[in-house]
């Protein structure tokens, strides 16, 4: 958590996609991930904990996580009714 956030889970081949979850929802997102490959989708799953704490990282981590060429991302929160 230390960086706010990091690929948990990386494709095999150059990723298409990018799966990001804060918390709980990230075993779904590694979940889909397996079911994207399954159809030829390569995705990279993040899991980013903090939101503030990336905002604190520079540029360079920033691209590493997020490269703006990569430009498809599915940002997954579960509802809750605490926070």
């Amino acid at each position: 958590m230390k960086k706010g956030a990091y690929i948990l889970s990386e494709s095999e081949t150059k990723p298409e996609i990018i799966l990001i979850g804060t918390g709980s929802e990230v075993q779904l997102l590694l979940a889909a991930q397996l079911k994207l490959k399954e159809q030829n989708i390569a995705a990279r799953v993040v899991s980013m904990p903090s939101w503030e704490l990336f905002e604190k990282q520079d540029k360079a981590y920033k691209e590493k996580i997020f490269p703006k060429a990569l430009r498809k991302r599915l940002a997954v929160e579960a509802g809750s009714p605490l926070g």
